[in-house]
């Protein structure tokens, strides 16, 4: 049986609001937590999907 291969994805969820997002790179993500946390002081965080 061959395994199948995934694609990295990424997950950023707001801790103060409704954001939620899936990005294919941890750059993607970063990007969004820094722009997000800057216009808005909330608590986010991101992480690979495995």
């Amino acid at each position: 049986m061959e395994s199948t291969s995934r694609p990295r994805v990424y997950h950023a969820v707001c801790r103060d609001c409704p954001l939620e997002r899936v990005l294919e790179s941890a750059e993607e993500a970063d990007s969004l937590v820094s722009r997000h946390v800057g216009r808005t002081a909330h608590s986010m965080v991101a992480g690979r999907v495995d």
